[in-house]
This record gives C-alpha cells, structure tokens and sequence, in this order.
C-alpha cells in the first residue's frame, strides 16, 4: 500500500561546531518525528490506537 504523507520537512545546515555526520542524523531524526507525527492522527501507529 502507498500513500503520500503531506509533511514539510526543514533542512538545517551543520554548523562550524559540527560535522556534516551530525548534520545529517540530526536532520534525518527531524524528519522521522516529523513523519511519525503526521501519522498519529491518521490512526497508522499503535499509539494512536490506545
């Protein structure tokens, strides 16, 4: 089954403190919670089920 999920995700540029490897975990972890919260409401994970 496919569907499309209309979320905006932001992509942040890593900074001199970091590298791009953080960058980039911390820009995937953003977009992942921003996926998992999409979906919530739609009733497609078990927490919303309870």
């Amino acid at each position: 089954m496919k569907f499309k999920i209309p979320t905006e995700i932001e992509i942040k540029p890593f900074t001199e403190e970091e590298t791009a490897l953080d960058s980039l975990k911390a820009n995937i972890l953003n977009a992942l919670t921003a996926v998992n919260y999409s979906l919530i409401p739609a009733g497609k994970t078990p927490e919303a089920k309870e």
